[in-house]
């Protein structure tokens, strides 16, 4: 049955794919690759063999596509699995995409087209020169927002309700007990852009899913680890530019005393010691930590989506740790992998300083 996504295209006896061009039904999709990572515009690459289906396609031409469980399967209920969040919480829809398309690639026989999300419009929008005098306290969450609001982005459920007091955690940085917390940006359906904070440090928290090297729903290479040491700092120190002699220091005794010390030296544009001090935390606090990463092939978790939490069971180094979704690439052609990547998004030192420094 046609719906706003165009009619059904089964690719097997669990699965559809919906899709339009310009509001107009795509048929013959024969594969659909759908590849997203944090703090960028996600990317869909479609497949098709057929002459018409070609001269439908231009370059800046709206597609949507939706993909998912057949209708014959629309309200199957996914398998509690205990201790996890599985099958309660997330979109029903997490897999709708929009956006225009960006590359095609004629042939005779077969022939590809790529499409990425609005968040590549907000890359080649127009530069403004945003600075902080010009939002004064305003929280940076809603200038976030005020950014966004571009060329159909929908905004209207970020509210107030994200906001954190701005002066309460600039008074109190250095005694809050918490890792550093990171925010992430994606539209991750439709047209509805979000900013996310996992926070798996929180011990309320549930993963959404349970992976081990034994799972039964991993295929590929299983589930590939990385721990990587080349990232970290314990010992920041950071200089004025304006007064060459005013500058700080913060280690963290628990870090260097469980992996070495790591120093790292920095220039700060701002003199004020206090200011230093902050931006020494924040560095410390995100860095201090060799890098965990995992990578994974599964089969039957195309629903889940960036920022949700995995449970990844480590038997080799006795570790039972969650770890928020950074990347996601689902592979549609007669059969259906997930490929997800784990972990924390690399952010380099200097990049993060400048950040602080906006």
């Amino acid at each position: 049955m046609p719906t706003e996504y165009g009619a059904n295209q089964y690719v097997n006896e669990l699965y559809n794919i919906r899709a339009t061009i310009d509001g107009i039904e795509l048929p013959f999709i024969t594969g659909l690759n759908l590849s997203h990572k944090v703090n960028s515009s996600r990317v869909a690459t479609v497949t098709l063999e057929n002459r018409e289906a070609l001269e439908m396609l231009r370059v800046g031409a709206i597609v949507t596509i939706n993909f998912g469980l057949s209708d014959v399967y629309a309200n199957k209920e996914i398998r509690y699995e205990e201790g996890t969040l599985l099958g309660l919480v997330g979109s029903s829809n997490p897999n709708d995409f929009y956006g225009r398309i960006k590359i095609i690639k004629p042939g005779l026989q077969r022939t590809t087209f790529t499409a990425m999300d609005l968040v590549s419009d907000l890359a080649t929008s127009k530069i403004e020169n945003i600075k902080y005098e010009d939002y004064g306290n305003q929280d940076m969450y809603m200038v976030a927002k005020d950014i966004c609001d571009y060329r159909g982005i929908e905004i209207d459920h970020l509210d107030d309700s994200m906001m954190y007091d701005n002066d309460v955690k600039q008074q109190s940085y250095m005694a809050d007990p918490l890792p550093f917390i990171q925010f992430y940006y994606a539209i991750r359906q439709g047209k509805q852009i979000d900013f996310f904070a996992p926070n798996r440090f929180d011990k309320r928290q549930k993963g959404v899913l349970k992976v081990s090297p034994n799972n039964a729903n991993i295929v590929g290479q299983g589930l590939v680890g990385s721990i990587d040491s080349s990232t970290i700092i314990n010992s920041v120190t950071i200089n004025s530019k304006e007064n060459p002699s005013r500058k700080v220091t913060l280690e963290d005794g628990a870090s260097i005393d469980k992996y070495g010390l790591f120093a790292k030296n920095f220039e700060f544009s701002n003199a004020d010691t206090t200011t230093m001090n902050e931006a020494a935390y924040i560095i410390l606090q995100k860095m201090k930590e060799p890098t965990k990463t995992y990578t994974m092939e599964l089969t039957d978790a195309e629903w889940v989506g960036l920022g949700d939490l995995i449970e990844v069971h480590s038997p080799l180094l006795g570790t039972k740790e969650l770890f928020p979704v950074v990347e996601k690439q689902v592979s549609v052609i007669d059969r259906v992998i997930t490929k997800l990547a784990i972990g924390s998004a690399s952010i380099e030192p200097k990049e993060l300083l400048e950040l602080i420094q906006r």
